[in-house]
């Protein structure tokens, strides 16, 4: 195993590395920088790595730098799969901006991620339903994609495609045990990238850990499980110290959930007594506990949710009490929802008769298509701003004319470019759309950079 460290990038870039699996053979690192910047020895001795107790300190490297690199540059080290970072707060700048709780990086080293593990099904009745159910819905959804879900589903999804196509049976059943390493995966498990990451890099565990502590400390807040640290009065950082475990109980007995894990596997996340925790659940428990919170103040009937992911915010919903639960999606998420939401009674896949669903799953043009009876609020988050900007809109037109009443969204504004293409924002989207108006708006308390908001609808 690599272990290593970049000190220095500021007029050198210095550091240490060596291998813990041969200490006393020097080795050659590649330097990056914008692409590879140098290849370097680790040979030049460090006395002050004598607390390594790795039998030599021979371990350290310096190269000078341009005037143009600048002492916040992200630098690292690789050594065949393996990478060392700078230290200090640069070294960190990125996570820095990904988690509320920043005085928990000081305690990065403290924490890693396990794999969660295949969650397997022997229901070939089951698998051979979701075929069916997609091969119905893909007959009219292909052209509906939009450019980044067109994109991804030619890309990512192809392999999963042809699995469907082929019928499935116990082939898609142990594609989607381990649907968490999957290039379907892309978007709320990570898919296959992290999965290597994560086996090979301790760094990557570590900072993936964190990030996770982060949500789980953030999820506690919301809920009033603890007590939201005031840095102008005192007592800052103690929640450094704070027990994943104690949390994830109080969470639980909050939510009153006695089960916290998705009934997938495949994934990369924290443990605790429920198993390994991930970001996606504790997103998905927070976005639960808002629709659930929202559905028992204003009375309200049902909820559709738009883009549903692996189908978590769904799951969750149904175990505290919210039904029936509509999700809209392409077929291909909707196969990945039917096994995610698998043990739910009342489970209703397209083109199935089934009188009092709890949870129906459906493609995307039957939003427009289908009447709505028994839906009052209309759920979307992470991807309205990622549908091509009419169809959004359509959806949110459809959504007047067929009775929603209020609009959750959990989104962010970034307005970003995908192949000269420029994501949405809510915001704008509901302007455009009119008869939406704004209930409360805030930050997510989950993420920092995401925003969510509660809209009153406007019937036509």
């Amino acid at each position: 195993m690599l272990r290593g460290w970049i000190d220095k990038i500021e007029g050198e870039i210095a550091g240490w590395a060596f291998d813990d699996n041969n200490p006393m053979q020097s080795i050659s690192l590649d330097i990056y920088r914008r692409g590879i910047f140098s290849k370097i020895l680790a040979d030049k001795p460090r006395s002050d790595l004598q607390f390594l107790g790795a039998g030599q300190i021979n371990y350290g490297f310096y190269i000078s730098t341009p005037p143009t690199v600048r002492s916040d540059e992200i630098v690292f080290g690789r050594y065949i799969d393996e990478y060392i970072i700078q230290s200090s707060t640069a070294r960190q700048s990125h996570l820095v901006n990904c988690v509320y709780h920043p005085i928990i990086i000081e305690n990065i080293d403290k924490r890693s991620i396990i794999y969660s593990g295949a969650s397997t099904t022997t229901d070939l009745d089951l698998l051979e339903r979701i075929c069916q159910a997609a091969a119905r819905a893909e007959k009219k959804s292909a052209d509906e994609y939009g450019p980044l879900w067109g994109m991804i589903v030619a890309s990512r999804h192809a392999e999963f495609v042809r699995i469907l196509e082929a019928g499935g049976g116990q082939k898609l059943g142990d594609y989607l045990s381990e649907l968490g390493r999957q290039p379907l995966a892309f978007g709320f498990f990570e898919g296959p990238d992290a999965h290597t990451a994560a086996e090979s890099s301790i760094l990557f565990r570590n900072a993936a850990a964190t990030a996770i502590f982060d949500r789980i400390l953030s999820l506690a807040e919301a809920l009033g499980c603890i007590y939201v640290e005031n840095p102008e009065q005192g007592g800052w950082g103690q929640v450094i110290d704070a027990d994943p475990d104690d949390l994830i109980d109080r969470i639980a007995e909050a939510l009153r959930i006695s089960n916290l894990q998705p009934p997938i596997g495949g994934f990369w996340g924290l443990p605790t007594r429920f198993g390994a925790v991930n970001k996606r659940m504790l997103d998905a428990l927070y976005a639960a506990s808002r629709i659930s919170t929202i559905h028992k103040t204003f009375n309200l009937d049902g909820v559709t949710e738009i883009g549903g992911g692996a189908g978590f915010a769904a799951h969750y919903s149904l175990i505290m009490g919210v039904a029936p639960y509509k999700i809209i999606d392409l077929p291909t998420m909707g196969a990945v929802q039917a096994y995610t939401l698998r043990n739910h009674k009342g489970l209703k896949l397209y083109g199935e008769e089934l009188r009092d669903a709890r949870i129906e799953l459906a493609p995307t043009f039957d939003f427009a298509a289908s009447p709505n009876r028994k839906y009052d609020l209309l759920f979307n988050m992470d991807s309205l701003p990622e549908i091509e900007t009419n169809a959004a809109i359509a959806y949110l037109n459809d959504a007047r004319k067929n009775g929603y009443r209020y609009l959750l969204s959990i989104n962010q504004e970034s307005g970003a470019n995908v192949d000269q293409w420029s994501q949405s924002k809510v915001k704008s989207l509901v302007q455009r759309a009119g008869g939406y108006t704004l209930i409360n708006r805030h930050r997510d308390w989950m993420r920092p950079g995401y925003v969510e908001e509660l809209y009153a609808i406007s019937p036509i």
